[in-house]
């Protein structure tokens, strides 16, 4: 400390390796700290009161909380249980203590106590006030009990709602094997956070949902597909491999293969499902939801100016319809980041003049600091523009233009444009949303001769699909290796029942 004292007073110069000092020691503590708190958790020769009251000592903590805490975080949940059960007999446990034990419950389901925990989780409903922050640990105490369920009332009831609460309740769900309440709150994960880990897929697919495909079982394997594909949900390989167990002992052949532009599976020869475009009717009502809750709501006004949205409106009221919309400045990096300027505008305005040629009504929706760069090229000649604010959000602009244009606009951009969708909490509309971006958007681009251009929206829907009765199953799935994330990974599972 007295080197960084120093620093302040010759400069800042210095305060660079000063805090890189101070980072080392601190690192050395912590890991001295760790080897010591390990040292008494691992003492056999020592009982848990005394484990509790050295790592204190030797912490210098004031209480009894963040030692739990150390305890449970080096999987000691017994010796915490040991010492929770002496206190609650002598003396009494204080709220932070129930709170931490409770918090740890789904980690630990073989260790705790029941009758622990249900004790801790009356005493804490019981109060006069009870916190979201202490309710979320309340149901993660009830996931691990037979009273789970009581933990999905509480859930509603929060004002804040937790994505790891929820998550509890589902493997509480399918630790019950109560799988109808289970797919009920995937649902509702999916419509408040957008995608279901891993974590939770794994624990599903390992269960005894899939055990058996008698009706019940089909059902529920039907329910699954379904949810990745209605949420663009790409499994990793390791659940699609645990997933292919339960579906070789069902009598399916599995195989994997790469997706291509071809329309069929090349290992079953079973057709890709085809993305459908919007209805009229479906296209008026997610056109009149997207203006009502992601354009005139806060979606806009969050990074922009009435003053600017309403000068939008009135610029696309007297040129629209228009046949594509170009977001500027993602199509601009397509080139490349470190790509010369002047060169990232002249492929741009390549871009622009292959849709001129194909007669195609053009508006160019950039940032104000574009605006050297567009003019260079003479952008104007070709498109229509319009400039945001540098600080805007342009998707929304981006969005607008194109439903006031009709159902046949085309938008260009690489954006995967989720945060709007999930501003829509109606399902069907989320579908809607996710059906026309699919099939309106051109997010495929090539670079040939210094020039981009674009390809036409894949037909085939490349979201995970099942055949009539199951005859079929067919999941895209994530293979380890990174990839934009507009685009769906290209490594699929193909499943076929085999016919005697």
């Amino acid at each position: 400390m007295f080197k960084v004292f120093l620093a302040l007073r010759k400069g800042i110069s210095v305060l660079p390796e000063c805090a890189n000092s101070l980072h080392t020691s601190i690192v050395q503590n912590n890991y001295r700290f760790k080897e010591k708190a390990l040292q008494i958790l691992n003492d056999s020769q020592i009982d848990s009161t005394r484990k509790i009251e050295s790592l204190k000592t030797v912490l210098n903590l004031k209480n009894d909380s963040p030692a739990f805490k150390i305890a449970f975080e080096n999987g000691k949940a017994e010796l915490v249980t040991e010492f929770m059960k002496k206190k609650n007999e002598t003396s009494n446990v204080s709220d932070a203590e129930m709170l931490i034990y409770l918090r740890y419950v789904p980690k630990y389901l073989d260790v705790v106590d029941q009758k622990l925990v249900t004790t801790f989780i009356d005493r804490i409903l019981g109060m006069e006030f009870v916190p979201d922050s202490a309710l979320y640990d309340v149901i993660h105490g009830l996931s691990g009990t037979k009273e789970w369920q009581k933990g999905i009332s509480l859930y509603n009831q929060l004002k804040n709602p937790s994505k790891n609460c929820l998550e509890n309740l589902i493997i509480a769900s399918v630790n019950s094997w109560d799988f109808d309440t289970c797919f009920r709150l995937l649902k509702q994960l999916c419509i408040s956070y957008s995608t279901i880990s891993d974590h939770i897929l794994e624990t599903l697919v390992e269960s005894k949902v899939f055990e058996t495909l008698n009706k019940t079982g089909k059902y529920h394997l039907k329910l699954f597909i379904s949810l990745l594909a209605e949420n663009e949900i790409y499994p990793s390989n390791n659940v699609t491999k645990k997933l292919e167990r339960q579906l070789v002992s069902n009598g399916y052949t599995v195989n994997r293969f790469l997706f291509k532009r071809h329309g069929k599976c090349p290992k079953c020869s079973t057709q890709f499902q085809v993305q459908t475009p919007l209805t009229f009717r479906e296209y008026s009502r997610l056109k009149g939801a997207v203006m009502k809750n992601v354009l005139v709501g806060n979606d806009v006004f969050q990074r922009s100016t009435p003053e600017e949205v309403e000068d939008f409106k009135i610029f696309i009221k007297d040129r629209a319809p228009f046949d594509v919309i170009i977001d500027g400045l993602n199509v601009l990096y397509i080139s490349g980041i470190r790509v010369d300027q002047s060169i990232k505008y002249r492929k741009l305005l390549s871009l622009i003049q292959q849709l001129k040629e194909e007669n195609k009504k053009v508006l160019l929706i950039g940032r104000k600091h574009m605006e050297n760069g567009l003019r260079n090229i003479n952008v104007s000649k070709y498109c229509h523009l319009y400039l945001v604010n540098n600080d805007s959000e342009d998707d929304p602009f981006m969005i607008y233009s194109s439903l006031m244009s009709g159902p046949d606009c085309y938008v260009a951009t690489r954006d995967f444009l989720r945060n709007h969708m999930f501003n829509l909490k109606d399902p069907e509309l989320k579908e809607f949303f996710v059906r026309w971006r699919k099939t309106r958007q051109l997010k495929n681009f090539v670079i040939e001769n210094d020039k981009i251009c674009y390809l036409p929206p894949v037909k085939e829907d490349r979201v995970a699909q099942f055949s009539e009765n199951l005859e079929s199953v067919h999941i895209p799935y994530e293979d380890g290796k990174a990839r934009p994330i507009i685009d769906p990974p290209k490594t699929w599972l193909c499943a076929k029942r085999i016919t005697s």
